[in-house]
């Protein structure tokens, strides 16, 4: 009698211990871990490092970061001035949103600002034909070209003049760094083409911050869907490429699948845990096992990664019914002796099976940490 009173000693010391740990679990969590949770949903942040050099990798980082957070739209319409007063309505709902931190709609003058950039630098600069020119040795190349430039109406077309540049060698430079323009024409300072029978007009936006995050995606795309609105209502058709509408869009389907899967899963265990049980105390203990071990996850995962990557959450909610079956073994275990169930005996009846299959789960997840992937 005595040593079934110490067990029963010691198993209520167990319970408030786990209650204790548990009632500081979330304390922690809901004071300092939730209020801190931010999604990463850059998709970018999975893939594996490419270069080793801190250096190179900075530079490709802010590169990829820049062009990443350029979105390019074609207005259309019918004639030019229709496209044009559809080009400028749009480009003004942009600017008026703080989500964008740049709107180009006249070109020109950028074109300007990006050889400006170079000039201080003109000294030590070479376009390739002119490097391959001066290690063949032909330099009188370059010189009959500069001299035939000087006498024609060829040097008018020079960003530099004779003055600046006397044998050319910058304005090569930098003639080779204005992309070729293909079909698209520079009208009045804008990037107009024509093809479908309508006239359409560039404008290129860049958003504040990288497009794959949420909450550049919600200040940003209620902004665009509203100038897409303003554009259809006035008879103008809307064209896009960029990473924006695709980030978000993924996004948005990440969140619903969240939703839908671990909805589905979560309802269909508590569905059979009231079939098999005809109760609601095995479907409370079910829920109550999965909502500590989600807070415990999100709070692991907060303070050693210090964030949380939105597939990760979509992994996740497909395994709420893997987390169930554990608490599912134990409750189930009543059938095995109605009427003298005691639930030390049942743990000490399924902790085989349990261990066994959490072993299988960690064995299988820990092979991704072979992957490069972080």
């Amino acid at each position: 009698m005595s040593r079934r009173l110490d067990s029963n000693s010691l198993l209520r010391l167990r319970f408030f211990v786990w209650l204790a740990l548990m009632l500081m679990l979330c304390t922690v969590f809901f004071t300092r871990v939730v209020h801190q949770l931010n999604p990463e949903t850059d998709i970018l942040a999975l893939l594996p490092s490419a270069e080793k050099d801190p250096v190179v990798d900075t530079a490709l980082r802010l590169f990829s970061d820049q062009a990443g957070r350029k979105t390019l739209f074609l207005i259309g319409a019918d004639t030019t001035d229709a496209a044009n007063r559809a080009a400028d309505d749009f480009a003004a709902s942009l600017r008026r949103s703080t989500a964008f931190s740049d709107v180009q709609l006249e070109v020109q003058n950028r074109m300007r600002d990006t050889l400006a950039a170079y000039q201080p630098y003109r000294g030590v600069l070479l376009a390739a034909g002119d490097r391959d020119k001066l290690a063949a040795h032909q330099g009188d190349a370059i010189y009959d070209t500069a001299l035939r430039a000087l006498y024609t109406p060829a040097g008018l077309m020079r960003p530099l003049s004779p003055a600046q540049d006397p044998l050319g060698l910058s304005s090569d430079f930098l003639l080779q760094q204005v992309p070729p323009l293909g079909k698209v024409q520079l009208d009045s300072g804008r990037l107009t083409v024509s093809g479908q029978g309508k006239h359409w007009v560039l404008v290129i936006a860049e958003t504040r911050d990288s497009p794959f995050s949420t909450a550049a995606q919600e200040q940003a795309m209620p902004v665009v869907e509203q100038a897409y609105a303003r554009a259809h209502a006035a008879g103008a058709e809307i064209l896009s490429s960029g990473l924006l509408p695709h980030a978000a869009y993924a996004a948005q389907r990440a969140k619903l699948e969240i939703s839908v899967f671990g909805g589905i899963s979560l309802l269909g265990t508590i569905l059979l845990l009231l079939f098999v049980h005809r109760s609601m105390r095995p479907v409370m203990m079910s829920a109550g096992s999965i909502g500590l071990g989600l807070i415990a996850a999100l709070t692991v995962s907060h303070y050693v990664f210090g964030r949380i990557h939105l597939i990760t959450l979509v992994f996740g909610s497909s395994l709420i019914g893997v987390a169930a079956d554990y608490s599912t073994y134990f409750l189930t275990d009543a059938f095995r002796v109605p009427g003298r169930w005691d639930g030390r005996d049942a743990a000490r009846q399924v902790a085989p099976g349990i261990l066994l299959g959490l072993a299988t789960a960690l064995v299988a997840y820990a092979t991704l940490m072979c992957a490069p992937f972080p």
